[in-house]
């Protein structure tokens, strides 16, 4: 009996190892697809957003880079719809931003979760791929966050908050008015989510 049970433990503990080893690889596969997707649609958006303002003509007004529904304008770059580019120096990231979210579309690239122009706020949502958003829990008050829109609006953000939020606290994730730009991703558990809060810093700060 003890031999038997000795067996049963052994199998149960190998089928865990090697589902574990399944969902380990799995994770790294989607990693390095994301990655690589993202990589295309940054090159290309890059090239179209230089075109893009290359071409637009002045008026001594500034290109509004919010439209009437509060959404982000918009680039067409292959399948997606994108808003403009993210750039954090301190995890070594760059990447493309959607227009809208969904589980979907993250797995190319971060997304625009919500606008809300009157408050001059903005939240980006991105999967917890290394190559995406997964190292933004690294993120100290201080570092720098850059966005640039679809008409080569340059605008700098400052961190001053990490904080973890219960994934199903959605007005706690919109609330506050003392930051301009929010970067969120899930934990490991999927439960919660790292959420970082950043200000828009001025040119003349």
């Amino acid at each position: 009996m003890k031999g038997k049970l000795g067996i049963a433990l052994m199998f149960t503990g190998c089928s865990a190892l090697i589902a574990a080893i399944v969902l380990v690889t799995i994770n790294i596969n989607t990693d390095i697809q994301g990655k690589k997707k993202s990589e295309a649609a940054l090159k290309a958006l890059e090239s179209k957003i230089s075109v893009s303002y290359s071409e637009t003509k002045y008026n001594d007004e500034k290109l509004q880079i919010f439209n009437e529904d509060q959404s982000f304008s918009q680039l067409s770059v292959g399948e997606g719809v994108y808003s403009g580019i993210i750039d954090i120096p301190e995890i070594n990231i760059k990447l493309p931003v959607m227009s809208s979210w969904s589980y979907k579309k993250m797995k190319t690239a971060p997304c625009i979760y919500s606008v809300n122009e009157n408050k001059n706020q903005f939240i980006i949502a991105a999967h917890n791929y290394s190559s995406h958003f997964g190292n933004i829990k690294q993120l100290e008050s201080g570092d720098y966050v850059t966005f640039t829109d679809i008409y080569n609006n340059f605008k700098v953000y400052s961190v001053i908050q990490t904080e973890i939020l219960n994934g199903y606290d959605i007005q706690k994730m919109i609330d506050g008015d003392d930051w301009n730009l929010t970067l969120f991703t899930c934990t490991l558990s999927g439960t919660q989510r790292v959420t970082v809060r950043c200000k828009e810093v001025k040119p003349d700060q």
